[in-house]
C-alpha cells in the first residue's frame, strides 16, 4: 500500500483530487482523542420550539457537525487565489494534516491580512465538516 508524508495541512478538491492546494505553515495541532483538530467545535442541529400551550421542547436531528478555524501563515498570493476560487462555489474539499487525519469539508468565508513586508498574507479560515465518502 502506498502512503504519503504531508508537511502540514492539504486540502484537495473532492470531485478532482488532482486539483489541490498544500499549506506549509499554520497554526499548531494537537492530537488529543476524540477531537480531530485542536481549537474543533462540534454542534448538533436542534433547535427549542414554543408550543401553543406555552411549553417549550427541544428538537433535534440526528447527527452532528465538527468545524474547526484554521489559521495559515505566509500564504502566497497563488494559494490565496486558489482559496478564492473554492470558496466560489459549492466545493467539497478533502483535509488532510500532518498526522494522518483526514475530513470532507467546505468553508464559506474566510480572511486574507496581506502583509506589509512581502505580498503574501496570512488565511484565517472555517472548515465546516461534510459527510463524504472514499469508495469508487
Amino acid at each position: 500500500m502506498a502512503s504519503v508524508a504531508l508537511a502540514t495541512l492539504w486540502l484537495n478538491v473532492a470531485s478532482d483530487l488532482s486539483d489541490y492546494m498544500s499549506f506549509p505553515q499554520m497554526n499548531a495541532l494537537t492530537d488529543a482523542p476524540m477531537v480531530p483538530w485542536s481549537g474543533s467545535t462540534s454542534s448538533t442541529s436542534g433547535q427549542v420550539r414554543l408550543y401553543a400551550d406555552g411549553t417549550l421542547r427541544a428538537v433535534v436531528q440526528p447527527g452532528y457537525q465538527k468545524s474547526v478555524t484554521v489559521t495559515l501563515y505566509g500564504c502566497t498570493p497563488a494559494q490565496v487565489a486558489w482559496l478564492d476560487l473554492q470558496n466560489q462555489g459549492n466545493v467539497t474539499l478533502l483535509a488532510r494534516d500532518d498526522v494522518g487525519r483526514r475530513f470532507y469539508c467546505s468553508f464559506y468565508t474566510y480572511s486574507a491580512v496581506r502583509h506589509p513586508y512581502d505580498a503574501n498574507a496570512d488565511v484565517t479560515l472555517t472548515l465546516l465538516q461534510m459527510s463524504g465518502t472514499d469508495q469508487v
